[in-house]
């Protein structure tokens, strides 16, 4: 912001005003006092004109500049004599790179230029058509004097001792009279000159907005400590001239915030010698800013001081500092400059006093923002008294019979200055947020419904004093569940009706589904200076006994199997509404987490390595469960998941090869049983001997096997066959001869057996019927038996010893 304050020599510092000879002069040298230009309450009136009086009022005052002008008329095509010389003004124009049409101010339009940037903005200047969304002259000075609440007659008078010309009363303007008529962004560049302003801020729409703006910065910063320029209510070195001219300063106490604002514009003040020839020039050490502001102040529009409020006056001790107002014969310290405008003494001018003035008035004490009379306490709001009954006192926490605390202040100050005010209630709004009050704290009122939850309504909030609203923050108060964030803190929280809930990260917030909860972005409250009333929102939630996990906007149901997984469970009770409102799963012990998929069993989680696997689990399991990786993190991790069908060599030196068979590990003996079952030799993994902690070997051997549904699986040689139960009853199979085996450690389709079987070991062939195997000892008996038409499966002579064998046919 400081680089704002590089134009502060503004133009006009050496004093060019054109008057006419009839210029009435409304006041004297001897009226003039450093210390109070002008006062606040004048200063900062937006309101003190409208745009039609403005427009009415430039309209009276083109031409009134002197030298034969004519009031109210415009010289657009330059027919007068030129007062510079040259014949004509349309001559003088023309031979100046500016021909006519001349465009004066009461007739000049122009689009707002809202940001800095070079070149000027498009205007009407020079017969031109109004363009598209501009403005005139008076349509500007009013909206900047309404956006930073300056006076539109302190930017006229502005423009009036600023400007070359003066622009005001110029009735054949050049069009760069309108490029920097303020001399905003313009420093030391002497009476209207351009040399050192800042293009970036050409154009009269800019240079009426920033002059205001610059205005209204002093004026909300001065009385920081940090202000490095003139200050107000204090003594101040002001220069009569530029620095370095010799002319040296004087000392000046500053009796208004307006007046440090004008000498922070142009930091000088006039000698005596401006002042003795107050319509014209002085001598060398002369400066004339802030002298013409002071005249034109006042021949056009009056006095620039205000009178003292009724009943009583502002006095200032010099020795002390302090201000002080005084009703009759007694005297109360103003605390501070919010007391000030609390009871709107902040637009009155204060007056210096000696000691002895402050030591004749009684001793008051503080000024309060309570007051009382016979019929009872009020509380002084911004210029207004407002009844306090006990229940209010309380409310708001006021000390209403405390008699350090309430003042006796006299009748005229209580019932002529101050305005009397409505019914105090219990509601306040204060920098945009409403309070409900409640035992001396304010409670911040989250949003409209809870406004209306507790029967109120914004129309009964008291648009409160920053003095009446010093009370500490309370509670918020909350009646709609949700996501809150107390701007501009960027923590979140959720709140349950009762209880605020701490949203860790943005994990939480889609794991409880916040998203698709009410967002409220809601005003400090005391709950911004303690910790939340519940534990943070947490994924690991005990209710009614049960243990779930929220993942993702699901709550999963943790069965008791695999409760113990976890080594340090965190488990808490939930915000329940927003717990209830979450849908159910049951956690599957079959997990995919990110990529990579487990099972949970035994106290820890076992990776699964193949897409067969995974399926072979999921169909075993019936399913898997989605999960962030970061819910299992903490589980131990234990050996691969292996299925029924895995085939692994343990790293024991044996060289043995096993495939995983109900859950253990069964020996495959020899390559022809391992090609009989389909299994694949890139399949086989190596694991240490750990592995047989989860799949231990069960101590069988591969070969003729058995499964759980009742077939048989005979292998001979690399050929896999199979016999259904009832064929099975059929061939009298020995079921202590087989191996039991589970259907997923069958890889191959096998072969139905025939009912002829021919041992390679001896050449013999069998019949199966009746329950067992019948040697077939002829020819004729082969063929009467279908021999001929039917194939043989050839089998070996452990295989024949796997079934019954009855007598020969």
């Amino acid at each position: 912001m400081l680089k704002k304050l590089t134009f502060f020599v503004i133009a006009l510092c050496f004093g060019f005003v054109s008057l006419s000879s009839g210029e009435v002069h409304a006041v004297t040298a001897a009226d003039w006092q450093a210390g109070r230009i002008i006062d606040d309450a004048l200063f900062t009136d937006p309101n003190s004109m409208s745009a039609a009086q403005i427009q009415a009022f430039l309209n009276s005052k083109v031409g009134t500049g002197g030298n034969g002008r004519v009031a109210g008329q415009c010289d657009t095509n330059g027919v007068g004599t030129s007062e510079l010389g040259g014949g004509t003004r349309e001559q003088y124009g023309s031979a100046h790179g500016n021909p006519t049409p001349f465009t004066c101010l009461k007739d000049y339009y122009e689009v707002p230029k809202t940001t800095p940037g070079a070149g000027m903005p498009a205007s009407n200047y020079g017969g031109a058509a109004i363009p598209a969304g501009a403005e005139s002259a008076a349509q500007l000075i009013w909206d900047a004097a309404q956006r930073y609440s300056i006076s539109p007659k302190v930017l006229l008078v502005t423009i009036q001792k600023e400007s070359v010309g003066p622009l005001t009363t110029d009735d054949w303007p050049f069009r760069s009279q309108y490029t920097y008529a303020m001399g905003a962004h313009c420093p030391d560049s002497g009476p209207g000159g351009s040399a050192n302003c800042d293009p970036n801020y050409a154009g009269f729409s800019i240079q009426i907005s920033e002059s205001a703006a610059l205005l209204r910065y002093y004026l909300d910063n001065m009385t920081q400590s940090w202000w490095p320029y003139a200050k107000p209510f204090a003594t101040n070195s002001i220069l009569w001239n530029v620095s370095g001219t010799g002319c040296g300063a004087g000392a000046v106490y500053v009796q208004s915030k307006a007046t440090a604002a004008l000498y922070t514009y142009t930091p000088y003040q006039p000698n005596q010698a401006a002042l003795n020839n107050l319509y014209s020039t002085g001598d060398g050490c002369s400066a004339y800013g802030n002298r013409n502001f002071w005249r034109i102040y006042n021949d056009w529009f009056g006095s620039t001081q205000f009178p003292q409020p009724a009943g009583g006056s502002l006095l200032y001790q010099a020795s002390t500092g302090i201000i002080y107002l005084a009703d009759g014969l007694t005297r109360y310290q103003v605390p501070d400059w919010d007391m000030m405008i609390n009871y709107g003494l902040n637009y009155y001018p204060v007056q210096t006093v000696p000691d002895a003035t402050i030591q004749s008035l009684a001793d008051g004490g503080l000024l309060t923002n309570l007051i009382y009379d016979n019929n009872g306490v009020y509380l002084v709001n911004n210029r207004a008294r407002l009844p306090v009954s006990q229940a209010m006192c309380t409310a708001w926490g006021f000390s209403c019979y405390d008699g350090a605390k309430v003042k006796p202040l006299g009748a005229t100050l209580q019932t002529q200055y101050l305005q009397q005010g409505g019914v105090l209630l219990p509601l306040m709004k204060a920098n945009g947020v409403l309070y409900k009050l409640s035992a001396g704290l304010k409670q911040p009122i989250a949003n409209s419904k809870t406004l209306t939850d507790l029967g109120l309504a914004s129309t009964l909030a008291l648009s409160s004093s920053a003095t009446n609203s010093k009370q500490p923050l309370g509670g918020l108060l909350l009646t709609t569940p949700g996501v809150i964030q107390f701007s501009p803190d960027p923590h979140i929280y959720y709140f349950d009706g009762t209880n605020y809930v701490t949203v860790g990260d943005m994990e939480a917030y889609a794991d409880w589904r916040l998203s698709q909860a009410t967002y409220l972005s809601v005003p400090v409250s005391s709950f911004n200076q303690t910790s939340p009333s519940s534990s943070p929102l947490n994924s690991w939630v005990i209710s009614e006994g049960k243990y779930y996990i929220v993942d993702q906007g699901r709550k999963l149901l943790i069965p008791a199997s695999l409760t113990s997984l976890w080594p340090n469970p965190q488990f808490t009770g939930p915000p329940q509404m927003l717990f209830d409102g979450l849908p159910t799963e049951n956690l599957s012990p079959l997990v995919k987490a990110g990529t990579a998929v487990y099972l949970l069993k035994s106290g820890q989680k076992h990776y699964v390595q193949t897409i067969e696997e995974y399926s072979g689990l999921q169909a075993i399991i019936g399913g898997v469960t989605g999960i962030r990786p970061e819910r299992i993190s903490s589980i131990p991790q234990g050996n691969d998941a292996l299925v029924d069908g895995s085939l692994i060599i343990i790293q024991d030196g044996s060289g043995v090869i096993y495939v995983v068979n109900n859950n253990k590990l069964t020996h495959i003996p020899s390559p022809n049983i391992f090609d009989a079952y389909g299994y694949i030799w890139g399949a086989v993994r190596s694991y240490p001997t750990s592995i047989t902690t989860d799949y231990p070997v069960d101590g069988l051997v591969l070969g003729n096997n058995l499964a759980p549904d009742g077939t048989h699986y005979v292998v001979s040689g690399s050929s896999l066959y199979q016999l259904t139960g009832p064929q099975a009853g059929d061939f009298g199979a020995i079921d202590s001869k087989f191996t039991p085996i589970s259907h997923q450690a069958i890889k191959r389709n096998p072969l139905p057996l025939s009912r002829f079987l021919l041992n390679t070991d001896d050449g013999r062939v069998y019949y199966a019927s009746g329950g067992a195997l019948h040697y077939v000892s002829s020819m004729a008996a082969f063929l009467a038996y279908g021999g001929g038409r039917t194939s043989r499966s050839t089998v070996n002579t452990n295989t024949i010893q796997s079934f019954i064998v009855a007598q020969p046919i």
